[in-house]
């Protein structure tokens, strides 16, 4: 379920960065949300969309009950912390935070508290491993019965 809500998670920001770069995303929706998209790099918009692809890997590997779920949402840990971390020193991230309680919101919400909750995915998938419930193959899919 965790890592449905990951996935979930970055579909709700992924869809209005397409909307917002092809120019279909409606001007009233915007609330200073297209300044921002315009000043990511290609290296952060990577590590976002890459993590976001990662994590359906592993929500397909875990569904098929491969332990190659446990990379995938490893790296797409990693690179959704580096995605926050450059977000973080982005002057104009910050400048969207209009009061001290949005940059504690930010930090606590953004970094510490999904932090957790990718790291308690990573700690059930591990558990799943040990119990014998995973397959040691690290295939995503499972192949066709002949």
């Amino acid at each position: 379920m965790l890592v449905i809500l990951e996935i979930v998670y970055g579909i709700y920001w992924a869809v209005p960065n397409i909307g917002i770069r092809l120019g279909v995303w409606p001007a009233d929706w915007n609330t200073g949300l297209a300044t921002l998209i315009e000043t990511l790099s290609f290296w952060q918009e990577a590590a976002f969309f890459s993590h976001i692809v990662l994590n359906c890997i592993a929500l397909l590997a875990l569904f098929n009950r491969s332990a190659a779920c446990i990379p995938a949402f490893g790296v797409a840990f990693i690179l959704d912390r580096i995605d926050w971390i450059i977000l973080g020193l982005n002057p104009d991230s910050l400048s969207l935070a209009e009061s001290s309680l949005d940059r504690f919101i930010y930090a606590f919400g953004g970094i510490g508290l999904m932090a957790m909750l990718q790291m308690m995915s990573i700690a059930l998938m591990a558990s799943l491993l040990f119990n014998g419930q995973l397959s040691t193959h690290l295939q995503f899919w499972r192949r066709p019965a002949q």
